[in-house]
């Protein structure tokens, strides 16, 4: 924030406006003239539904950050380049947001499959470490220089984890993984710890599992695993609790993105030889209950009443990637992230119309495909 006013440009808030009213906020972007824009790759690319043509607004530096960066999907707007810079940057709130920046060049897309995030803002902050494992290529991306903290409050086994002194200051080490290009520049690989990004927030699976087994004495052992984009939970316990008690239960707890949008009660924790979690067959698991739960469900369904119903229902279930749906269960609830029900606000905006037209906020309003049916009532476009 305080950057462009460093150097005298003027920043522009958002308001009261939410940040999946991507329609909005294009037009904000178009009316004050925005030049720069920092996003996340999902977040940018959802809003170009609402911004036809780039070229048509100010705007000319885009700034990706928070997730990894699609090389493959960016080359679809290749017609910009000599328009709009695009810069691939990498951070963590630990190194104070950004610690690498990659302006691309269309040389990237001779090899699209690479997320190239560049060197280190300050020239020779960001290494490799091969510690791990010296044979490898693939090495820990660790920070270094006078944006890094000093630590984490009142977690020392964190600090000796993550941060460590060197020359008397600290360098950060990331749990991000990634090797060397030939001109000296970081391919980001990913994680290869408990950490996930979902909807471009950084989880740590293990804070997941410690916060469901505080909601109840009964709940023994869980464990959170990441599929296809979502967090599923499963719990061991003396008490069995539908999806919606912990869903309740836990978001009293824990920030809505980082909430599992399914909880399945097991017997006991599946492990493989070596003593670890067997993610495999809790993933099984997770198909043959949600399999289970369609045939129950198959009474809830939709019937024939409208070609928007029927729209909708068939959408929802697409996204979800389920035969049979519960209309009664919350968008959230069957799995829908925020980006998916903008990107289905704006296929319902090209292909319906109405005296009353749903906004993005109603799809956070009337939260199940029942209330829509219930307030809304379009017709298909000619």
């Amino acid at each position: 924030m305080l950057a462009p006013l460093f150097y005298g440009h003027d920043l522009v808030m958002i308001g009261n406006t939410k940040p999946y009213e991507l329609d909005k906020i294009a037009n904000i972007i178009l009316k004050h003239k925005i030049t720069v824009l920092n996003q996340t790759p999902s977040a940018f690319f959802e809003l170009l539904n609402y911004l036809p043509r780039l070229s048509d607004s100010n705007v000319r530096h885009v700034i990706f950050g928070g997730e990894k960066l699609s090389f493959v999907k960016l080359s679809s707007l290749r017609e910009y380049f000599g328009i709009v810079n695009f810069y691939n940057l990498y951070g963590i709130t630990e190194t104070t947001v950004h610690a690498t920046f990659h302006l691309v060049q269309l040389s990237d897309f001779d090899s699209p499959e690479i997320s190239n995030i560049g060197k280190g803002i300050f020239d020779n902050n960001v290494l490799l470490d091969f510690s791990q494992d010296p044979s490898s290529d693939i090495g820990e991306i660790v920070v270094g220089g006078p944006t890094v903290a000093n630590g984490y409050i009142n977690n020392e086994e964190e600090n000796h984890k993550r941060f460590r002194r060197k020359n008397g200051k600290f360098i950060y080490y990331s749990g991000d993984f990634g090797k060397y290009l030939e001109n000296g520049e970081i391919e980001y690989i990913g994680r290869q710890d408990d950490q996930v990004e979902v909807n471009g927030y950084r989880v740590e699976l293990g804070e997941v599992e410690e916060s469901i087994k505080e909601i109840s004495s009964d709940i023994l052992d869980s464990r959170v695993v990441y599929h296809h984009g979502k967090l599923v939970a499963f719990y061991k316990g003396n008490k069995h609790y539908t999806n919606d008690e912990m869903r309740n239960k836990i978001s009293a707890i824990l920030p809505l993105y980082m909430c599992p949008s399914d909880f399945i009660q097991i017997t006991k924790i599946p492990t493989t030889i070596n003593g670890k979690t067997d993610t495999k067959r809790l993933i099984e698991k997770y198909l043959i209950v949600t399999a289970e739960q369609e045939k129950e469900n198959s009474d809830s369904t939709i019937g024939k009443q409208s070609d928007f119903d029927d729209w909708l229902l068939e959408k929802v279930t697409q996204i979800v990637g389920k035969r049979e749906i519960d209309i009664n269960k919350s968008f959230l609830d069957l799995g829908l992230t925020s980006v998916q029900l903008i990107s289905l606000h704006q296929e319902l905006s090209e292909e319906f119309s109405g005296d009353k037209i749903p906004s993005i906020i109603d799809f956070f309003q009337f939260e199940t495909i029942k209330d829509f049916e219930k307030n809304f009532n379009l017709i298909r476009k000619v």
